[in-house]
């Protein structure tokens, strides 16, 4: 006997909570309230309710909308830290599923706009909330990289969508105390951090691992996500070789051999972005063509002679493999970067924190173990 959909939901939240992406009640209830089988119409109800993203619309063989997984979407919610009666814009309105569950959060007294720069999503979007009973949601045509001033200041802003910089819009428009929560991409790795703003500041009060489609509009910046070739999806750091330098790179057979446990991977990812050579991610379900399947993240040199690939996620902490084709540098470069890590303690990315300062601003004394500047930002990475 299929089951209902209050079921499914109810039996989502205890495994939300089983993995830990889901704490407070309110949170909880807002996920066994809203309907998500209403945002990702012409799917079974049993896969809507899975712990997975569901992709709702492509371009050139990339995804560039979707409902995001469940407990991707309850962890950014517990780091946004919304109440009821609070100002919130989203950033990247998808199919709308995370307006309502921020609209169950904020309620009656609240308010909820969300941005979407794809016309066709904005209409699905405006859609499907208001089939779901959330029509008090304002959906909003337009760059998400100038927010929107017509509703500020804001209390929370969250980014469903990932981005390599920090709009000026989203700290201007974000009240003092006010909690921002970004995807953020740092060489090809992105880090989802919950940025408090004070002092003329972002500082960081939590951080954890992500993977979520680019923004689109005037800050996509030059890495994003891309078809290689069919089926392989790739982006690229600063100073990669062309895609067909890397394509032609990673076609020959790879060498396998392990790094030993010692850590999270996906803080050493961090690591290597933070500290490496030009980065690579790709995605395949082809295990034939690249010798794995999934995700896998590394380095590549300059020449594009060698890459270095450690597919993800890795069990736990146990040991991890390493991929290598080509010639040895890229691997001899991953390798070295693994004992400096393993030398800081091997630090995960929740035991990384990030201050964001304008440029124009003095540095303030702020120390940390990495250093990147963006357009506008100084970003010291530093232990948390």
């Amino acid at each position: 006997m299929s089951q209902s959909a209050v079921e499914l939901r109810d039996q989502l939240v205890t495994r939300l909570r089983a993995m830990r992406a889901l704490s407070s009640a309110p949170v909880a209830r807002a996920f066994q309230t809203v309907p998500r089988e209403r945002f990702v119409p012409g799917y079974a109800l049993e896969e809507v309710y899975r712990d997975q993203a569901i992709v709702t619309k492509n371009e050139a063989g990339v995804p560039v909308s979707s409902s995001s997984q469940p407990a991707m979407m309850a962890l950014m919610l517990e780091q946004l830290d919304v109440r009821p009666g609070l100002n919130v814009l989203e950033i990247g309105a998808g199919t709308g599923y995370n307006a309502a569950l921020l609209s169950e959060l904020v309620g009656p007294t609240g308010a909820v706009t969300t941005i979407e720069i794809d016309p066709e999503v904005v209409s699905w979007a405006r859609e499907r909330l208001e089939h779901a009973g959330y029509d008090s949601v304002r959906v909003i045509e337009g760059d998400g990289g100038d927010g929107w001033p017509d509703s500020a200041p804001y209390d929370r802003i969250e980014l469903t969508v990932g981005a390599a910089d920090i709009a000026p819009a989203w700290f201007e428009q974000l009240k003092p105390g006010g909690i921002l929560v970004l995807p953020l991409w740092v060489n090809t790795v992105q880090v989802c951090l919950a940025f408090v703003k004070e002092d003329g500041r972002l500082r960081s009060a939590s951080s954890l691992p992500c993977g979520f489609t680019r923004i689109r509009g005037r800050l996509a910046g030059q890495d994003q996500f891309r078809e290689l070739q069919p089926g392989v999806i790739t982006s690229t750091g600063v100073g990669a070789p062309s895609d067909d330098v890397v394509w032609h790179t990673l076609r020959q057979p790879p060498r396998r051999s392990t790094f030993p446990a010692g850590g999270s991977w996906f803080g050493f990812m961090l690591w290597l972005a933070l500290n490496g050579g030009p980065m690579l991610s790709v995605s395949t379900e082809d295990e034939a063509a690249l010798g794995f399947a999934g995700f896998a993240g590394g380095v590549i040199d300059a020449s594009g002679a060698s890459a270095c690939l450690i597919p993800l996620p890795v069990a736990g902490d146990g040991p991890a493999t390493v991929l290598s084709y080509g010639g040895s540098a890229a691997q001899a470069q991953a390798k070295r970067l693994f004992n400096d890590w393993q030398a800081a303690g091997a630090p995960d990315i929740q035991q990384i924190g990030l201050t964001a300062m304008p440029k124009a601003a003095p540095d303030g004394g702020v120390e940390g173990f990495a250093q990147v500047e963006t357009e506008n930002w100084r970003l010291v990475f530093r232990r948390a």
